[in-house]
């Protein structure tokens, strides 16, 4: 496998570090010379600890601290949205030190690695974001692809035609990243997940900050063993601004038809709650409007409102659903605000027809039932923007067989 080289030119705007240093309310007395990456890099497990480190990482990259050092050393487990922003947050800063008088001053940036050898992943990880040069690998450690961080901001026919063709290299870097288990997408599914990425990557701006820089990231592993041949694909689309439930509510008045649906199932829901089970009203929200013909530009536009759960549902479609390993279980997670959702084969959208799906994130597919508290989770800790994030997994052996 290979290193997918863009052909849209890539839009490197270097305020990332500053836009996430004000929305974090970061301040100079959080700058670090030294930063420990938490044991799980990942929001899904460890929100507030990722949080925390990204305060702390654009507070010392805002106010240019002499000599930076990211230590992995703890580290066991990392996701493609933690280390895409890494990468961006590093990128974007060395790139804002070759303009202006203001900006000539430098970091020295050194990363510790994992002190575990069995620590791979993430030591993969390192290497194909060029942040820790690992020489040692070789085939047996298996072959990777990798989409470039892609990005765009802007409305406008430049903007749509930057998302269009962005659109394009993801569904290309998903086709490239199947074809070692004989496996390409149809035509008319690369017309599908061309159309839908877009509609991300318009929703992605639509909540940022005055219309900022979106970004997309991906990578693909194959490992082979004894056991199985495995494909993994990571994708994950970014933003900084308002969190879903923050846009939603900044549109209640205009958009009161839908919220006062959302209030009265939010009633529903509160009238389940028990002393050991209860939502916060911004996640319930958050899973809300997923569903179908809820959006915050609804009464802009009557065709918003289904764009995400397309989404969630044509990635949930490549999964391999033979029999599975508990380990190597595709899911599918949003970030956003104080929450963290996430779907997996259990509790995938579902409904008659792609046009009129649903996401309850129980297993009895019941709306009007409270979710499991393990697919909707709420933190303290505020992240201002969000994540889209898939991982899917697939067994060449076992599409080898089905051909066969």
């Amino acid at each position: 496998m290979y290193k997918i080289q863009p052909s849209i030119q890539v839009w490197k705007d270097t305020r990332s570090v500053s836009l996430l240093y004000k929305n974090l309310s970061s301040s100079e007395e959080q700058k670090r010379s030294t930063i420990k990456i938490p044991k799980r890099f990942t929001f899904h497990d460890a929100h507030d600890e990722c949080v925390e480190f990204f305060t702390t990482l654009t507070a010392s990259l805002y106010h240019h601290i002499s000599e930076l050092c990211i230590d992995f050393s703890e580290c066991e487990k990392v996701s493609v949205s933690t280390i895409s922003l890494l990468y961006i947050l590093i990128r974007d800063y060395r790139v804002s030190l070759g303009s202006g008088k203001k900006k000539l001053r430098t970091t020295k940036f050194s990363i510790v690695p994992p002190s575990k050898p069995g620590d791979l992943k993430v030591m993969k990880y390192l290497k194909i974001f060029d942040l820790y040069d690992y020489k040692d690998f070789t085939d047996a450690d298996g072959e990777f692809l990798k989409l470039p961080v892609l990005s765009g901001k802007f409305r406008g026919s430049f903007a749509e035609n930057r998302k269009a063709k962005a659109a394009k290299e993801i569904v290309e870097f998903i086709n490239q990243s199947y074809r070692p288990a004989h496996k390409i997408l149809s035509k008319n599914g690369r017309n599908l997940l061309e159309s839908l990425t877009t509609e991300m990557l318009n929703n992605a701006e639509d909540h940022s900050i005055k219309k900022e820089t979106w970004y997309v990231s991906g990578v693909t592993f194959h490992d082979s063993g004894k056991d199985a041949d495995l494909l993994e694909l990571n994708l994950t689309i970014l933003n900084f601004g308002d969190s879903f439930y923050e846009g939603f509510e900044r549109t209640k008045n205009e958009n009161i038809e839908n919220y006062l649906k959302l209030e009265k199932l939010l009633n529903l829901h509160k009238s389940q709650f028990t002393w050991n089970q209860e939502f916060e009203r911004e996640s319930l929200f958050t899973l809300y409007m997923l569903n179908e013909g809820i959006s915050r530009l609804k009464y802009e536009d009557e065709s918003r409102g289904n764009g995400t759960m397309q989404f969630l549902k044509a990635f949930s479609d490549l999964e391999d659903k033979g029999p599975q390993d508990k380990n190597y279980r595709s899911v599918l997670k949003i970030i956003t605000g104080h929450t963290t959702l996430s779907c997996d084969s259990d509790v995938v959208p579902y409904g008659e027809d792609r046009e009129h799906l649903h996401i309850s994130l129980n297993k009895e597919q019941d709306f009007k039932k409270l979710p499991d508290a393990k697919y909707l989770q709420y933190h303290p800790s505020y992240f201002p923007g969000s994540f889209i994030e898939c991982r899917v997994f697939l067994n060449k052996n076992l599409i080898e067989q089905k051909n066969e």
